[in-house]
């Protein structure tokens, strides 16, 4: 193996111009691929903490008895999808509602009076979701309870907008990371087979004298693996860079949006990385030497 590996270090330097333009342009192909994969992650994050704060409130039947309440507690806790319940009375769900719209005019309490005197609201639950694509489901089984007057669907509509954001920036995700993978196979390809067309002499001795068609690739293979690993090396610390010294600073200005820190995406960053090169550089080399191994 050390012979392998040896040969495949000497293929890399010895077409060096070669080697490092496709290093180059790999390392910015996976750039562009973690900028995709920082947003895809920082989106996602901010879907998650939105549906986390995304309210179902369920009015309840006003002459129901505090037995009956808590029983239907117990029944939307037991939804799969149900994440955190909790009771709001009348009288907290009234006074909530005229201290916000006397926020700013406090002397106005006083008109107040006599919707404070008559309560209108019924008792409610709140409750939050596990998983947003449920909602309907949701929606539907808490109007099978018995005790529920009411489902306020106002934040549906969020729900729906959070859910296409997703799967929009999945769909693209995907497009930008099968086209970088087909760029960075190609590239690599070249580079092994311009190495092969310089040693096609002594690749034909080796097979005439009896090398086996693995003896004779693992060379190639390794230096294709060089090429992605250097690349990948060099693509984690200049996204890094640009993660902790561009973006995090650009989203901090952001009211609604915060970056997550780079400590805990850094390990999804370095498997895409070395995933992605070890993998084209490995691919790119078996495409390329197929061809020599045969003539």
């Amino acid at each position: 193996m050390f012979y392998f590996i040896k040969d495949g270090i000497k293929s890399f330097f010895k077409n060096a111009i070669m080697s490092f333009a496709s290093v180059g342009i790999l390392c910015a192909c996976l750039v562009i691929l973690g900028v995709a994969i920082s947003v895809i992650v920082n989106i996602n994050s901010f879907i998650d903490e939105v549906a986390a704060q995304n309210e179902i409130s369920v009015y309840l039947d006003f002459d129901l008895e505090q037995q009956r309440i808590d029983e239907i507690k117990l029944e939307i806790e037991a939804l799969p999808n149900a994440n955190e319940v909790w009771y709001v009375s009348k009288e907290e769900g009234l006074a909530t509602m005229i201290n916000n719209m006397v926020r700013n005019t406090p002397e106005n309490r006083q008109l107040f009076e006599d919707i404070e005197a008559n309560n209108p609201l019924p008792n409610a639950y709140h409750l939050t979701l596990i998983n947003l694509e449920e909602y309907d489901t949701v929606e539907y089984q808490l109007g099978q309870i018995e005790g529920i007057q009411s489902v306020n669907t106002r934040t549906k509509r969020v729900s729906q907008v959070m859910l296409d954001i997703r799967q929009a920036v999945s769909i693209y995700g995907s497009t930008i990371i099968i086209i970088l993978a087909a760029v960075s196979v190609f590239i690599i390809s070249n580079t092994i087979k311009l190495t092969m067309f310089t040693r096609r002499l002594e690749i034909g001795i080796m097979k005439d004298v009896g090398a086996t068609d693995w003896f004779i690739r693992w060379p190639f293979l390794i230096e294709g693996m060089l090429i992605g690993g250097l690349s990948a090396t060099l693509a984690f610390f200049i996204v890094w860079y640009q993660y902790v010294y561009a973006m995090t600073p650009m989203v901090e200005h952001l009211d609604f949006l915060t970056a997550l820190p780079f400590k805990d995406v850094s390990m999804v960053f370095l498997a895409a990385f070395y995933g992605a090169g070890l993998l084209s550089g490995l691919f790119g080399s078996i495409v390329s030497i197929k061809k020599y191994l045969h003539d």
